[in-house]
């Protein structure tokens, strides 16, 4: 099958899906892992690939190899020739991605409950395409509330889990502003549920409210 150029760019655009299962020659891994840890920044044993025919011949593998792709979508196109001026005769797709290790579910775990120790575990996940960043993600998820069902080895992260609730609505809380070394506190009842870090509103009085940040147990903040 001869895939003209027009074809070969669309190739890029797509992930492997569908096509024939295929294992390259090492030194073929071996170069898009060297593309993908370089797109990415990351280290070569975080990758991970897999391998589709999307037309040729097979045979063809062990020549020239033109690589395409720059990592923002996870998908490389292969094209092999017998040389490097010569109509490539085999065409592949490259799919890769990164492996870390997080929380997953150390059972089947049911919704609405909250996390204990013994719930979580960590295990080597892999997540397709382009690395995303999770920065500030804490790995110790005791307390987290679980919002569905989650499976036995699924990760543990949003909107699966979420923080648990420091503040429920129709609770008293302290609201707190300060600024230039000056504090003012004031007593209200939320007007909503908030976790850690979530925008919440207070209700001081049956005229003034106020819109802050959940900053503790019954604490909001508002700077």
């Amino acid at each position: 099958m001869h895939f003209g150029l027009v074809h070969l760019a669309l190739l890029t655009m797509v992930p492997p899906t569908g096509g024939i299962a295929w294992t390259p020659p090492a030194p073929v891994v071996q170069r898009v892992t060297d593309a993908a840890a370089a797109a990415w920044h990351v280290t070569p044993d975080r990758i991970r690939l897999t391998f589709e025919i999307a037309g040729g011949d097979t045979a063809a593998a062990h020549g020239v190899l033109k690589l395409a792709g720059d990592g923002s979508t996870g998908v490389w196109t292969l094209a092999f020739a017998a040389s490097e001026n010569a109509t490539p005769t085999l065409w592949a797709l490259a799919r890769a991605g990164t492996v870390d290790t997080v929380p997953v579910a150390a059972r089947a775990l049911p919704r609405d409950i909250a996390l204990s120790d013994s719930d979580v575990t960590l295990a080597p996940v892999t997540s397709w395409g382009p690395p995303s960043s999770r920065a500030g993600r804490p790995v110790r998820l005791t307390g987290w509330v679980t919002r569905r069902m989650v499976a036995a080895g699924e990760p543990l992260r949003d909107p699966a889990v979420v923080p648990p609730q420091l503040i429920t609505s129709g609770s008293r809380v302290t609201v707190l502003y300060s600024r230039d070394g000056v504090e003012i506190r004031l007593s209200g009842t939320a007007s909503g549920s908030a976790s850690f870090g979530e925008l919440v509103t207070v209700r001081i009085d049956t005229k003034r409210r106020v819109r802050g940040v959940a900053a503790g147990p019954a604490l909001v903040r508002i700077d």
